[in-house]
């Protein structure tokens, strides 16, 4: 029976470790069209798993936090809400670090699913809460500050 538990143990460390080796973490400060600071703890995927699985299948997501996607290169994205369970608003961010676009977008219930675009090149995506932006003024042309580690 301990080795059950022990070998259970490893497993579940194991696939934890590997889950999170997929991101890494960070903060997104946006200084929004009032000129307040809004700070979100940010997870940042690192693989191309991480890139492709990013929110897909989370029930929630906790106050004050979100995800950012950081690409290489500056070029038009585009995401959609394929298993995606919870709405979000999703901000596009060019490389002067610059809100070009905010969009709200909803799970996906029925194929083909909506595709939300950036509309001009971004850099950086960030996902965060439904509402959000509206909320705390964060509108295009926003100034962001990333600081991601890991």
């Amino acid at each position: 029976m301990r080795l059950l538990l022990l070998v259970l143990a490893v497993l579940t460390a194991g696939c934890s470790a590997a889950e999170s080796s997929n991101y890494g973490s960070g903060s997104v400060t946006i200084i929004n069209q009032v000129s307040e600071r809004v700070s979100f703890r940010v997870e940042v995927p690192k693989t191309s798993d991480g890139f492709m699985k990013g929110l897909m299948f989370r029930e929630s997501l906790p106050a004050g936090s979100g995800m950012l996607f950081i690409y290489p290169d500056s070029a038009l994205r585009s995401f959609w809400m394929k298993n995606m369970l919870i709405p979000l608003d999703i901000i596009f961010i060019d490389e002067n670090l610059t809100v070009r676009k905010v969009v709200h977008a909803v799970p996906c219930v029925k194929e083909p699913c909506e595709i939300y675009s950036s509309g001009s090149e971004a850099k950086y995506v960030l996902e965060i809460n439904e509402n959000l932006a509206e909320r705390r003024s964060i509108k295009e042309g926003g100034k962001v500050v990333i600081d991601v580690r890991d």
